[in-house]
């Protein structure tokens, strides 16, 4: 009873430290990923001891947490250790007392006092049970908390399939995010019809790579509706979805392994005649061809080993090589030449013909290659129609262009 008497005291003390304690532990795993995936950063800011400060921080945090724990358990063995002897203790004098009036013999009384020395161990382990599964309720809480976290893709076999592209529409499509008090999006409403080619434009931070990551089922917008063929993209398959897009974003994304592994993450294995389209469109051929090795070249994680412009190439490939029917490309064009971007449309329309695309870019050239123009204002309100009719009826548009010329 004192010992469970302790526990229950010292419960919330455990409980604490030991949440305390796993944060401090997510913390130093999250400074030793940023560091070694930012090692490169860091060396050419020459920031090495000021990273070093940082995750010293971290460490001592964490160095405090565990001695922490390392005391409150101390403290609790040895109250526990203190019960054990004062138990004995007790045992041994009034037994001894009682033996002596000749209440009980001398032999009930070691029976007794050997009873207790084979019981009291057990009984130690009893508290010790409750603090590991205090420590043990702590990891349960915080999966618990990654389990809550609001998802808006489960898998339904409700959901309906959907093997074609046909068309895609938002009706007033408004996004905020939960750090920001304005909307990126807003009242966004536009068709993109099969085959069609859509350039997006817009300034810096006006919402065009979180149109992108709507339009592939990563972002749930905040209010309004996006369609795809007349339905609710809500009720749709989202893998069935997403399996008629090719998206490439904006940040390049490889795996650890093999080029050609990695142009085949979609879909595991393709014919020699798919790859070399695939590769030739994404204007990766040549660069292939001066790889000691080839396609069979190791890439590291995140893409370590080959240049920003081949990783852009490899995932153009690794989109292009699953024949997509809706093609999303979010700022390609920063890692392509204006002559390599003419071959890759070019390459495009004899290898993929019919392909519907939407495009991100900041070269104006890119207008000569996509039927209709989308233009995020600075309200987040979208303007869609040719270059012609954007210029002569939105005086935002004009700006934008005159501005981006100036720049160039």
């Amino acid at each position: 009873p004192f010992m469970i008497v302790v526990f229950y005291i010292t419960s919330d003390k455990l409980y604490r430290n030991f949440e305390r304690n796993q944060r401090a532990v997510s913390s130093i795993n999250n400074q030793l990923e940023m560091s070694f995936s930012g090692i490169r950063i860091v060396k050419a800011f020459v920031s090495e001891e000021k990273y070093q400060r940082f995750f010293n921080v971290a460490l001592a945090k964490r160095f405090d947490t565990e001695l922490s724990m390392i005391k409150l358990n101390a403290m609790l063995h040895l109250i526990y250790e203190y019960i054990d002897y004062f138990a004995q203790i007790g045992v041994i004098l009034f037994g001894g007392y009682m033996a002596v009036k000749g209440q009980i013999t001398v032999g009930t009384f070691f029976l007794f006092y050997t009873y207790l020395s084979m019981m009291i161990y057990p009984l130690l382990d009893i508290p010790q049970l409750f603090v590991s599964g205090k420590q043990a309720f702590v990891n349960i809480d915080r999966l618990e908390d990654m389990k809550d976290y609001e998802t808006f893709n489960d898998e339904d076999s409700t959901r309906i399939p959907m093997d074609e592209f046909i068309d895609l529409k938002f009706e007033d499509v408004a996004l905020t995010y939960s750090t920001k008090p304005k909307p990126v999006i807003s009242e966004c409403s536009f068709e993109l019809r099969q085959k069609e080619r859509m350039l997006i434009l817009g300034a810096t931070g006006t919402g065009k790579s979180t149109m992108v990551n709507l339009i592939a089922g990563l972002l749930k917008p905040s209010s309004g509706k996006i369609l795809v063929n007349d339905m609710d993209v809500t009720k749709i398959d989202t893998a069935a979805w997403r399996d008629i897009i090719g998206f490439v974003p904006q940040d390049p994304i490889l795996f650890g392994g093999s080029i050609r592994h990695n142009i085949n993450f979609a879909i595991g294995e393709s014919s020699a005649e798919e790859y070399q389209k695939a590769i030739m469109t994404a204007q990766l051929h040549e660069e292939i061809a001066g790889f000691p090795v080839k396609d069979e070249t190791i890439v590291g994680q995140r893409g370590l080993g080959v240049s920003g412009g081949q990783k852009q190439r490899i995932t153009i490939a690794r989109a292009l090589i699953k024949r997509p029917q809706l093609l999303l490309l979010d700022d390609i064009t920063a890692s392509l030449d204006a002559e390599n971007e003419e071959k890759l449309w070019k390459d495009i329309n004899l290898n993929y013909p019919g392909i519907a695309a939407i495009v991100i870019s900041h070269r104006l050239s890119t207008l000569r290659y996509v039927d209709s123009i989308l233009f995020i204002d600075s309200h987040g309100k979208c303007h869609k129609g040719t270059h012609d009719e954007l210029v002569f009826s939105l005086p935002e548009y004009h700006e934008f262009l005159h501005e981006h010329l100036k720049k160039s």
